[in-house]
């Protein structure tokens, strides 16, 4: 299993880059501050879910409804079920990664 971790920790990117010029349906504050790629972390003790620590790009995801306007962060993090998580990597590829802690 460790190894397996650590292949899925290799593949995530050493430097984020902001989005300052793209996506109309954001705010202009939160195109600047946005970070790419948003992560999503998986946690081994938690099996059917995964969880965001970014707020930034909690509020780009719920721009366009994903994954859904009345989630907020509870002690730094926003829960989501994996299968809403895999469903927003298809949407947007480019833009999502996921990580091991």
């Amino acid at each position: 299993m460790g190894m397996e971790i650590a292949r899925i920790n290799d593949s995530v990117v050493a430097g984020r880059k902001t989005l300052a010029s793209l996506g109309e349906r954001l705010a202009e504050e939160t195109r600047k501050a946005l970070k790419l790629p948003v992560i999503f972390f998986f946690c081994m003790d938690v099996r059917d879910f995964c969880y965001l620590t970014d707020e930034t790009a909690v509020q780009a995801l719920q721009a366009p409804g994903d994954p859904g306007e009345g989630r907020r962060l509870t002690n730094g993090r926003l829960w989501v079920a994996r299968a809403i998580a895999y469903a927003i990597a298809q949407k947007y590829p480019t833009a999502i990664q996921f990580a091991m802690v």
